[in-house]
């Protein structure tokens, strides 16, 4: 556990504005900012001079989770009604509402990783949302509430339940699904240590665990403690932000490293290893890496002064690593090979294969040594010139090549089917020299030590050199060079779902391509919605970024009630039907703040007239109702709208209504 000797830069000037009780807490990934919310009411905090930035507030409705977006761009709220609604960040002003669950299931948890947010409620349902596009996929994880998300990477979330359970969820393979068990009640909190497989995991207690996700285990259950539970963290510069429950925020130096440092300048390897046993993450530093570099030579050169009969040097360049628990088992097992090195030397001049071979199993440094490769030298010698005189069926000289094996248990079972089943081998030596792939295949099924031949290894190494370079050609574009290559895995039984998806990746990309060259950039987003997998190539990436700065623009425009600004800026691009709901969010939300300006010039003739339009347009919702409120509480004045006229459908053919000036 890290002690309090460690905090460093304490905050002692306690904010006046963030000890509401019980209140939800975000903070921007910069820590520029602090988001706060209790109930109804949300206060954005600028955290240098203490100061609130801005303040928001709900209607009829209650915020349950706070985030700022990963950009740092937007501030994402999700309601007790299960709404999740987008503002422009630090200065709070309404985009978008950009879901809402059915009732009765209350938003427990929101993170953000690029342009992807994930939205969890208390029946354990998952959303998720790609900001630019809001296009939305919905998982379902677990049936408990879950109270903590957080991206690793584009392609996995990890969703924390409120009975301490991890899922780690692949967003394209659900095959590769994982649930960690964490030794919390409630896991509040998940933080990544970026460039690194450790994750910091709270419950609102004093104590944070420390998590090893690649290995699915918990490294340290009290890792840290502080003096009061938890509100919220924020990993950033090689340091944790902890906001407590009093007021404070505690910033702890996770990866200072300066003991390691000075254990490793005096040589105290027993210190600096118990340091990294304190404190895993130590292990993410430089010095951890020089400290492993230290142990590799100091091994290297006792496997030299063995080679060369100096065994007890060899001996006394590990002996300190016996003593230390990261390294002695290891060390030790070296020790014990160098104990059987004269031994061994002894066999392999004997050319006692069987007892060699299985000596070196037992202390796998001997492996490493030279006798040991001059037995595996000899053994791919006496096989390389066994198949060449069995092309020439010489079987009795083959048998001749090979009997110095023939008792080695790791080598039995391949020499068994040189020789007595010869036609077999002979038949899959004369296919792979001819590299034909289908045939050679075909033929490893009907005995599987074919499969364990080198010649096999290298076909299918081959293969699977060329499904990588046949994806690297469809990243870059270079689609004639990714057909060509494509057409030798045509009928591969065993790249049957390779070929398939990589047939309908180059399908999808020469449509985009075509798409693209014709300018035709609305259907270039057709494509690429209908086709996820496109998703990380070069052409889509430049079309992406294309789309967020055109969606970035448009909401200023929106924001300014600019209609006009909005279609100039979208084009063509305003009836992509596959990014339908993100264009009316714009034409949605340009529209409120229409109705707002009027409200606020008190010009509520015109706001009555675009309340009466926005309903013909887009039918009703919440934010039209709060709009329809405050109109009838500043005018005095009741709308003449009726319950039917309000409540019916969207229309399927708003976007045009829009369209027209």
């Amino acid at each position: 556990m890290l002690c309090v000797e460690t905090w460093i830069n304490t905050y002692s000037r306690v904010s006046k504005f963030t000890n509401i009780g019980d209140n939800i807490l975000a903070f921007s990934s910069d820590g520029e900012f602090a988001a706060f919310a209790k109930g109804s009411s949300l206060y954005i905090l600028e955290i240098k001079t203490d100061t609130i930035h801005q303040t928001l507030s709900l209607t009829n409705d209650t915020m349950t989770a706070i985030s700022f977006d990963s950009s740092g761009k937007y501030l994402i709220v999700g309601t007790q009604e299960g709404r999740i609604l987008q503002y422009k960040g630090a200065e709070g002003l309404f985009l978008s509402r950009l879901h809402s669950f059915e009732k009765n299931k209350s938003i427990t948890a929101l993170a953000s990783y690029k342009d992807l947010l994930a939205s969890a409620t208390k029946n354990g349902t998952l959303c998720i949302i790609n900001l630019s596009t809001k296009k939305k996929k919905i998982l379902k994880p677990t049936h408990k509430a879950i109270s903590a998300l957080l991206f690793l990477d584009e392609d996995r979330v990890l969703a924390g339940s409120a009975d301490g359970t991890l899922y780690l969820y692949n967003l394209h393979n659900i095959q590769e699904n994982i649930t960690i068990y964490a030794p919390l009640k409630r896991i509040s909190e998940i933080v990544a240590i970026k460039e690194s497989d450790f994750l910091l995991v709270h419950s609102s207690s004093s104590e944070i665990s420390l998590i090893d996700i690649k290995n699915k285990k918990l490294l340290l259950a009290r890792y840290i403690q502080t003096p009061s539970p938890i509100e919220k963290m924020l990993y950033a510069q090689e340091s944790l932000f902890i906001a407590l429950s009093d007021s404070r925020i505690i910033k702890v130096a996770i990866l200072s490293t300066e003991e390691l440092y000075e254990a490793m300048l005096h040589n105290q390897l027993h210190r600096a290893y118990k340091l990294i046993e304190h404190n895993p993450l130590l292990i993410t530093t430089t010095l951890y890496k020089q400290l492993l570099e230290r142990y590799k030579i100091a091994y290297k050169t006792a496997l030299s002064e063995l080679q060369n009969d100096h065994i007890e040097e060899a001996r006394l360049l590990l002996k300190p690593y016996t003593q230390i628990s990261q390294t002695k088992e290891q060390a030790r097992n070296c020790l014990k090979a160098f104990e059987n090195y004269p031994r061994f030397c002894e066999l392999e001049l004997q050319k006692s294969y069987s007892l060699a071979y299985t000596m070196s199993a037992s202390y796998p440094l001997l492996q490493e040594t030279l006798p040991y490769k001059k037995m595996e030298q000899s053994w791919r010698e006496a096989l390389l010139g066994a198949q060449k005189v069995l092309l020439s069926s010489k079987r009795s000289e083959a048998k001749e090549l090979l009997d110095p094996f023939a008792t080695v248990r790791s080598k039995r079972e391949i020499i068994k089917l040189i020789l007595h089943k010869n036609d077999l081998f002979v038949s899959f030596l004369k296919v792979a020299q001819k590299n034909d792939l289908h045939t050679a295949l075909e033929i490893a099924q009907r005995h599987q030590m074919l499969q364990e031949l080198p010649s096999y290894k290298t076909l299918l190494a081959q293969v699977d050199k060329n499904i990588e370079k046949i994806q690297k050609y469809i990243h870059k574009g270079d689609l004639l060079e990714a057909q060509t290559l494509l057409k030798e895995l045509d009928g591969l039984k065993d790249f049957q779902k390779s070929f398939d998806r990589l047939q309908a990746d180059l399908l999808a990309m020469q449509a985009l391509h075509g798409a693209y060259e014709e300018n035709d950039i609305s259907m270039c987003y057709e494509i690429l919605d209908a086709n996820p997998s496109l998703s990380t190539t070069q052409l889509a990436h430049l079309l992406e970024r294309h789309w967020s700065k055109t969606i970035q623009i448009c909401e200023y425009h929106a924001l300014e009630a600019n209609v006009k600004g909005i279609k100039e800026r979208l084009q063509e691009l305003l009836t992509l039907p596959s990014r339908r709901e993100k264009i009316g969010d714009l034409l949605r939300l340009s529209f409120q703040r229409k109705i707002t300006l009027f409200l606020e010039d008190k010009m509520y003739h015109n706001a009555q007239n675009i309340i009466y339009s926005y309903i013909d347009i887009f039918g009703d919702d919440c934010e039209i109702l709060e709009l329809m409120e405050r109109f009838e509480r500043l005018s005095f004045k009741k709308l003449a709208i009726t319950y039917d006229q309000g409540k019916r459908k969207q229309r399927e053919s708003w976007i045009c209504s829009v369209l027209v000036d």
